[in-house]
């Protein structure tokens, strides 16, 4: 038998929260992580703890200058010795042409073989392979790419169905239409986002199968002949066709379906020759049918759930694969226990359609009970040439009803500062009923009718502001503190401001860590119980209250059970909001590359008309009109970089019949 090849230094060909998550193991191991990263990523990079040496710059922020330029990552490799080279998840991982080269320069391929990956990485190839396996596939197409023929195959399999991008995943390049006219103006917006993440534009059509659940097995096989399952999870719950919340195991499969799914993965598994971490997806119907989608040739995003299930680390397995090892465990030396939840933290507002946000992040912290894989530092630039995930939230207990508490007690500890998150619609998801009682499904969060909820412990997280502020500086105070006496105990007024309103707040610090804060008559009471920066536990009235409490240059921020309130401090008047009736000109949402225009200068547009279409964090987003009228200017072309809130055209009324 070959003995397993020698393999020390790895070069992790990805970034992020999955480069951090790799090199753990990597060092773990005893073996060398080789870490590269684009321009945008310069000042993150650091997080990987290695050494300068083993660091390289592999070129500008767009990804398909660095991360995606197979030269660019194939060169760091050979000038920094690296015996094997790690893919992650997204950009290369999929790519078996890249596969073949990482194999011809001599190094390990820590992934797939490439004729597997050629196999599953088509999902045309996938679906004839499932049905060969005797595993149920969804109709649709994939063929001739002319616009016309889509037509026609969208008339046969009937709407509504989802344009897929042939070559992805991760949700990019999915386009749900209803008709025929939806169908003709997606095609070229789903073909430009699929040939930016994946670098193909190739789509494909299936039928949109309603109330479906997303649920996938985690494979594994070696260069021996070994396949097994390390079984399923459900990611149900999404936004954009991208997942927000996974499980394990899925609330909705029984025993005999997961039976029946697992052996479906693994025969798929065993009909091309698979090795290494592989996840084959599956729809399921209302009526508990299943359906083969895809299978995602690399290590998954939510792999951590499946972690935390059956304590195995499937980084360690990959690499030990890689290495020509054989499969650290038989199928039935496998052993699944408790329930795991992850949520993924995005940096995006998903009360604006999921608006990715860009910009600097002043302070974080997160449950130190709870797993979280994330690649944040001080002041970390979330930039839009990426994906918008920030972290995942991975807890484990041994119900779901103990994890699921587990997961709201870890999202209330977690505090992210000076960037719009998902934080607060996660906590809404935990806390509705259809999650709670496990009834999500692929299309839930688009039927669900969702706002802000209104904040609650305003007036507490205020008190605890001005708290900070004083334990902050408890014997030389210094601006916003006010007024100080000299009696016995400490006194001085706060002063706040919450968007145009004054708050004048009084503080007494009497003896043995009580204080008395009063505002406008109101008065309360509160014993500091531990004041570790950012976390700040008190009491007040018998109940105890836990908040993080990030004290910023122009004020601070308190987030309490899952609610963020920010406080400018000083006398001084606030700007006030800009107006939301401001509809003479079209800003950028976010930062981001122009991929089209449409408006000129002089034409007559109504309102909801796409104006131009930016390009960010990998997705395709549209700028409409927000009135009738007329253009007046435009300032931008296609390819051009916009900042956040620049003004990209300006708008003119209609003239009137007697102009």
């Amino acid at each position: 038998m070959t003995a397993p090849r020698p393999m020390k230094r790895i070069l992790i060909a990805n970034r992020g929260e999955i480069a951090v998550r790799i090199a753990r193991t990597v060092k773990r191991l005893g073996l060398q992580p080789l870490i590269v990263f684009s321009d945008a990523d310069r000042e993150t990079q650091a997080v990987h703890d290695s050494a300068p040496g083993d660091r390289r710059n592999i070129g500008p922020a767009r990804a398909a200058e660095s991360y995606l330029n197979a030269d660019a990552v194939l060169n760091a490799a050979r000038d920094l010795g690296a015996d094997a080279i790690h893919p992650g998840y997204g950009f290369l991982s999929e790519n078996s042409d890249f596969a073949r080269r990482v194999l011809a320069q001599g190094l390990i391929w820590i992934g797939p073989p490439p004729h597997a990956m050629d196999l599953v990485s088509s999902k045309s190839k996938a679906k004839e392979l499932a049905r060969t396996c005797n595993v149920p596939t969804v109709p649709g197409y994939q063929g001739e790419q002319a616009l016309e023929r889509f037509t026609v195959e969208a008339a046969k399999i009937g709407y509504p169905l989802l344009i897929k991008a042939a070559a992805g995943g991760g949700g990019r390049g999915i386009r749900r239409v209803e008709n025929d006219w939806e169908l003709r103006n997606q095609i070229p917006l789903a073909a430009a986002e699929a040939m930016n993440a994946f670098g193909s534009g190739e789509l494909l059509l299936e039928k949109y199968v309603d109330d479906s659940r997303h649920i996938e097995v985690q494979i594994f096989g070696d260069a021996h002949g070994s396949v097994v399952h390390l079984g399923e999870r459900d990611c149900s719950v999404q936004r954009r066709h991208q997942k927000l919340i996974e499980e394990s195991p899925s609330p909705a499969v029984t025993a005999d379906l997961r039976e029946k799914i697992t052996a479906a993965a693994v025969r798929l598994g065993r009909a091309c020759g698979y090795q290494g971490a592989g996840t084959v997806e599956f729809l399921l119907s209302p009526a508990g049918e299943f359906y083969f989608l895809e299978v995602n040739a690399r290590l998954q995003v939510e792999h951590p759930v499946t972690e935390m299930v059956t304590g195995l680390d499937l980084v360690e397995w990959q690499l030990r694969v890689a290495r020509g090892e054989k499969l650290p465990l038989a199928q039935e030396q496998v052993r699944f226990t408790g329930h795991a939840v992850q949520l993924r933290l995005y940096a995006e507002d998903p009360y604006q359609q999921y608006r990715p946000q860009t910009g600097r992040i002043e302070a974080f912290a997160f449950a130190p009970a709870a797993r979280t894989d994330h690649f944040l530092i001080s002041r970390t630039e979330v930039s839009p040439y990426y994906d918008s995930m920030l972290a995942k939230i991975i807890v484990f207990a041994p119900t779901r009803a103990q994890a699921l508490d587990a997961a709201r007690a870890a999202l209330a500890q977690t505090l992210i500062s000076g960037l719009v998150t998902n934080q607060a619609f996660l906590k809404q998801i935990l806390d509705s009923d259809f999650y709670i009682k496990g009834q999500a499904f692929t299309q839930t969060l688009d039927r669900w009718e969702f706002k802000p909820t209104a904040p609650a412990h305003a007036a507490v997280a205020m008190d605890l502001a001005s708290l900070a502020e004083y334990l902050a500086h408890p014997a030389a105070p210094t601006e916003p503190l006010k007024s100080w006496s000299n009696g016995p105990f400490h006194a001085c007024t706060v002063a706040w401001r919450e968007g145009r309103a004054l708050h004048l707040q009084r503080l007494t610090a009497g003896p043995a860590g009580k204080f008395t804060l009063e505002d406008a008559g109101r008065g309360e009471t509160y014993e500091v119980l531990e004041w570790s920066p950012p976390r700040l536990r008190v009491q007040s009235r018998g109940r105890e209250w836990q908040a993080l409490v990030h004290r910023l240059a122009a004020g601070t921020e308190v987030q309490i059970e899952g609610e963020k309130h920010s406080f400018v401090s000083g006398l001084s008047p606030g700007k006030g909001p800009r107006t939301a009736g401001d509809t003479d000109s079209v800003a950028a949402p976010l930062a981001g590359t122009i991929n089209r225009v449409n408006a000129v200068a002089g034409a007559a547009v109504n309102q909801g008309d796409v104006l131009a279409v930016i390009e960010a964090m990998k997705m395709q987003l549209e700028l409409r009109s927000p009135r009738a009228g007329v253009i007046e200017t435009v300032m931008i072309q296609a390819g051009q970089q916009v900042r956040h809130r620049q003004i990209l055209m300006r708008l003119k009324p209609a003239p009137t019949k007697e102009s």
